[in-house]
C-alpha cells in the first residue's frame, strides 16, 4: 500500500512554507496551485533537493526525513524519480544511452523476463514506444517525445516514488492527452506511486483520485478530483 504523512516547515526567505498531509493508499496523487504558491517547493523537499527546518517526511514504510531523530536520507539514497518541466536529457548522449543511464545503478537493463509488470528496458521501451527513436540525439526530438524518454530513464531507475513537476506545461493539447493516458499505465503496469504537480483543473482530472490544494505555501486541502 502506498502512504504518504508529511509535516514539515521550512523558512525561504521572507516566506513560511507549511506542509502537513496524510494519505493511506494513493497511485497518482495530484498536487494542484496557482504558480508560484509552493508547489514545486513541496516536491523538493519530498526529493532531498530541499531540506526542511524540522518536521517529517514518510512515504509509505520509509522514513525519508525526520528533524527529531536527525534522520535526513541524502538525494541518492532516497530511490525517487523526479521529472521536471525541462527533460533535464543529456544532450550529448542517445536516446538509448539517456535510459542506459537510468539504470546503471541497479541491476543492469535486462531483457523481457516475460513478465509484462516488470521494470526493465524492453518492457519500458514498449509501453512508452520509443523503440524508433533509440539512436536519436534529444535535439532530434518533438517536445513530447523527450517527456516519454525522461519518463523512461526515472522508470529504468526503478523509483520508490516518482515526482512529476508540471512535466506537460510546454506541450500541445493532443500530446499532453496521449501522456496522461500514459502516467496512468505507468502507475498501474509497474506499481510505481506518483505525485503529479500542475496547475491544470483537466489534467488532475482525468488521472488522479485525490488532490492536494496548495495555497500560500501550505497544504489547505485534500479533495477528491471530481470536486475540482
Amino acid at each position: 500500500m502506498n502512504t504518504i504523512d508529511i509535516k514539515i516547515k521550512k523558512q525561504l526567505g521572507i516566506n513560511t512554507f507549511n506542509y502537513t498531509v496524510k494519505i493511506d493508499e494513493f497511485d497518482i496523487l495530484g498536487v494542484f496551485g496557482n504558480s508560484g504558491v509552493g508547489k514545486s517547493t513541496f516536491i523538493n523537499m519530498i526529493a532531498g533537493i530541499i531540506k526542511p527546518d524540522f518536521g517529517y517526511i514518510k512515504i509509505s514504510d520509509r522514513v525519508l526525513f525526520d528533524s527529531q531523530n536527525k534522520i535526513n536520507i541524502p538525494i541518492h539514497q532516497r530511490n525517487i524519480g523526479v521529472i521536471f518541466q525541462d527533460t533535464k536529457l543529456f544532450p550529448h548522449l542517445s536516446v538509448k544511452s539517456n535510459l542506459l543511464y537510468g539504470c546503471k545503478r541497479e541491476t543492469g537493463c535486462r531483457s523481457s523476463s516475460g513478465d509484462k509488470n516488470d521494470i526493465n528496458f524492453d518492457n519500458v521501451v514498449s509501453i512508452l514506444d520509443i523503440e524508433p527513436l533509440l539512436n536519436r540525439k534529444p535535439n532530434k526530438l518533438s517536445g513530447g517525445e523527450k517527456s516519454r524518454v525522461a519518463i523512461g530513464r526515472a522508470i529504468l531507475s526503478r523509483p520508490k516514488l516518482l515526482l512529476m513537476d508540471e512535466p506537460n506545461a510546454s506541450l500541445d493539447s493532443s500530446k499532453k492527452e496521449q501522456l496522461l493516458d500514459l502516467y496512468k499505465v505507468m502507475a498501474t503496469e509497474f506499481n510505481i506511486p506518483t505525485i503529479f504537480v500542475t496547475h491544470s483543473k483537466d489534467e488532475l482530472k482525468k488521472i488522479s483520485k485525490q488532490i492536494i490544494i496548495i495555497e500560500d505555501f501550505s497544504i489547505k486541502a485534500i479533495i477528491p478530483s471530481d470536486t475540482l
